[in-house]
């Protein structure tokens, strides 16, 4: 008796298991089937698959997209596949990014808006070519203030907390920048 209760006890658990491991892949499959919809999947999937053990040519290849294309292939692979070594080849040649960049900031959702401020940084570290009282900055404050004035982000946000950051650092790095092309 002690024995069948013991087997109908591990049923249940095999039973249990079975479906949660099921509900897993379930869900992970949808996300990912989901995932590979959005914009800039194509051609992430494209530039990632194409065989090159070689830098520059993956930064000729990455550079044939359009800057749109690019700014699609970098945030779809920061959000499905979260493959951050996209990042430098947008970085590269980014100053006459920049515009298509900021654009993209005013439309983007927040998590978005994050990760596109942080090519800012990366391609301002590299040119130097952001001004402070460039409208550039003013675009990505009154960006900030949207942000704020909008219910439905809470103030708490990593990514809202991250995009304010990162525009903080933003403006330190122009002040940096400044002072030290003052005492040049």
């Amino acid at each position: 008796m002690l024995y069948n209760s013991k087997l109908k006890m591990n049923c249940i658990l095999n039973y249990v298991k079975l479906i949660f491991l099921f509900l897993l892949f379930t869900f992970t499959s949808c996300d990912l089937y989901f995932c590979s919809y959005e914009t800039g999947a194509k051609e992430y999937k494209e530039f990632v698959e194409t065989p090159s053990n070689n830098l520059d040519e993956m930064y000729q290849q990455f550079s044939r997209y359009s800057v749109e294309q690019q700014i699609d292939i970098y945030l779809y692979a920061r959000n499905c596949p979260d493959n951050p070594q996209i990042q430098k080849f947008l970085v590269k040649d980014g100053e006459n990014k920049i515009p298509a960049i900021v654009e993209r900031i005013k439309k983007e959702r927040i998590r978005d808006k994050y990760f596109l401020m942080t090519i800012l940084l990366d391609i301002n570290r590299n040119c130097g070519c952001i001004k402070k009282d460039s409208e550039i900055i003013k675009t990505l404050e009154s960006i900030k203030q949207e942000i704020g004035a909008d219910k439905d982000i809470s103030s708490n946000d990593i990514y809202t907390q991250g995009y304010s950051d990162s525009l903080k650092t933003l403006k330190e790095q122009i002040d940096k920048q400044n002072s030290v092309s003052e005492t040049k």
